[in-house]
């Protein structure tokens, strides 16, 4: 007996000193245990090679965008010399904590917002974008055809088709190319005459996001220099946490070095319930604006809610299988007491793969939906204590993310984004209307008759049409010097324009017809802006080619 009430008596010791260390832990941490939204900003001070599978001819292709699990990894292994992955908030930490995937902050916009969700159309004329939700809705309730009719611009001195927008994210991003010698791995030395090439980011590219995280861990991870914005005593104050890390391949060959700086979000601090309840019904209003014979919307008791996918999104059935479209009482945690439909699931689907550093060899692959992917869910019977409870539902996933892998940001959505047509600046518009395009005709036709009197050759014609369309324009005009493109552009033997025409002294007839193609592409961006005036260079380019070849083959019969 006496043995067995040492044993009691060492189990209820070693329960009250656990207790104790939980309890000396929480009053370190206090509430900075708890996740805590934080705008996230990553500035490579290093170019960044962030590559997913290589193809079969040693090539790696560069990533656009920081996956969340990749900056978690850098992270990781400040926090394993700084704190050590024997520290209790290790797991809640890295396990817990929800890293998203990093987008660039373009100069167009200054701001991480280059998305688009897969529902909006682009007229192929003018260039304006437009939300079809509405058309998607009332399809579904009213119309007893096979296919949605076919879609026409919105704007009446165009009425051209509408066409998908195929692509989420539009990132400019300035990707410049290396070679390197392959490394055995077993060996740890250089394998004789093996070499890869790799495509990287350029230096100075800054990508934003959103990370919750709790704010003890940041201060044991961060650098002992950080500071906090206004002062400590005010209500407005911020903190800010900064680490400098390394991310992607190649970083002892000097890749990436990044700086990333943790800002807190005390928007995202308290209950958002209110809002997204407010954001859903502003999303219902905009859908009565159908037509009068369309009524489920118009219902008080009916509720739509659209959900876009923000980042990948890994959805598995209960047998572990991948599926391409969600199932609400399986996806989102919760038994819903509430009549569901799906109305919608409209996107795209494909393969995701990955590198990893501490392995040396490719993540394993998951089936994905594509970022832009909508599903669009109906609510039936609903009251006034329901609705509330959707909304508080529908915070919790846009905070948390839906499907496997949230943490390491897959499955970030966005509830109910607004329904609107997209009235597109003018230097903002992809496409070129007829009038324009003649008029480009007739500048390119006299412009190839020049070309031909100053005996320009074909290949300076290609090489120039070669060329990628935005360091075409900038190398053009000689203006625009984003993260260091024209410092690059230089450099580079491939620029053939500039380097055989317009940079040819002895040669001032080439040099005056260079001269007037800049002045062209200088009154296009300075008119239209940068990305209309690139398109005009694009499409200039080619009638150029196309007229010179005809007066070529004319002079050679």
């Amino acid at each position: 007996m006496s043995n067995k009430k040492k044993q009691h008596n060492n189990r209820d010791k070693k329960k009250k000193e656990s207790k104790q260390h939980q309890q000396a832990v929480s009053e370190q941490g206090g509430n900075k245990r708890e996740l805590e939204p934080w705008k996230v900003t990553i500035q490579c001070l290093q170019p960044l090679a962030i590559s997913g599978q290589p193809n079969g001819d040693n090539h790696w292709d560069a990533l656009t965008y920081i996956p969340g699990s990749t900056w978690r990894g850098a992270i990781a292994e400040q926090w394993k010399y700084r704190v050590g992955f024997e520290h209790p908030l290790t797991q809640s930490f890295f396990q817990k904590g929800i890293w998203r995937d990093a987008h660039v902050v373009t100069e167009r916009n200054n701001s991480s917002e280059t998305f688009t969700s897969l529902d909006v159309y682009r007229c192929k004329q003018c260039g304006e974008k437009k939300s079809i939700i509405k058309e998607f809705v009332q399809f579904h309730e009213s119309s007893t055809q096979s296919d949605l009719p076919n879609l026409i611009c919105p704007n009446t001195s165009c009425q051209g088709p509408l066409l998908r927008v195929d692509s989420a994210y539009d990132e400019d991003v300035v990707v410049d190319e290396a070679v390197g010698i392959e490394i055995n791995v077993e060996r740890e030395a250089t394998e004789p005459e093996k070499f890869y090439s790799l495509n990287f980011i350029a230096e100075g590219t800054r990508f934003e996001t959103i990370a919750y995280l709790p704010a003890i861990g940041l201060e044991m991870v961060s650098d002992k220099d950080n500071t906090a914005t206004g002062s400590p005593t005010s209500k407005d104050s911020q903190k800010e946490y900064y680490i400098v890390a390394y991310v992607g391949r190649r970083r002892s060959a000097g890749y990436g070095k990044v700086e990333i700086v943790f800002t807190q979000e005390k928007q995202l601090l308290t209950d958002n319930s209110k809002a997204m309840k407010m954001k859903i019904e502003a999303f219902n209003r905009a859908l009565q604006d159908s037509p009068k014979d369309h009524k489920g919307v118009r219902g008080c008791d009916t509720w739509y809610v659209s959900i876009v996918n923000r980042s990948p999104m890994i959805l598995l059935d209960p047998f572990l299988r991948p599926v391409s479209e969600m199932d609400p009482s399986l996806h989102w945690g919760k038994k819903l007491p509430w009549k569901v439909e799906k109305v919608l699931a409209w996107g795209l689907s494909g393969i995701r793969h990955g590198w990893s550093n501490a392995w040396h060899g490719p993540k394993t692959a998951d089936w994905i939906i594509e970022p832009g992917s909508i599903h669009l869910f109906k609510f039936e019977g609903l009251d006034k204590s329901s609705k509330e409870k959707i909304a508080l539902l529908m915070d919790r996933l846009e905070r948390l993310g839906i499907g496997e892998r949230t943490n390491e940001g897959f499955g970030q959505v966005e509830i109910c984004r607004p329904i609107s047509t997209y009235q597109l600046k003018p230097g903002e518009q992809t496409a070129i209307p007829q009038e324009e395009v003649n008029q480009l005709m007739q500048k390119a036709q006299a412009f190839a008759k020049l070309a031909d009197q100053c005996r320009l050759r074909r290949s300076q014609l290609y090489g120039l049409h070669n060329l990628a369309t935005k360091q075409l324009l900038d190398e053009i005009i000689g203006e625009d010097d984003c993260f260091y493109l024209q410092k690059r552009l230089n450099k580079k033997g491939k620029n053939a324009w500039k380097q055989q025409v317009r940079m040819i002294d002895e040669n001032e007839e080439k040099k005056a017809l260079a001269l007037i193609l800049r002045d062209y592409a200088k009154s296009w961006k300075e008119e239209l802006g940068y990305r209309e005036a690139t398109r005009q260079v694009q499409e200039f380019i080619n009638y150029i080619i196309g007229y010179y070849s005809v007066l070529k083959a004319n002079k050679e019969e």
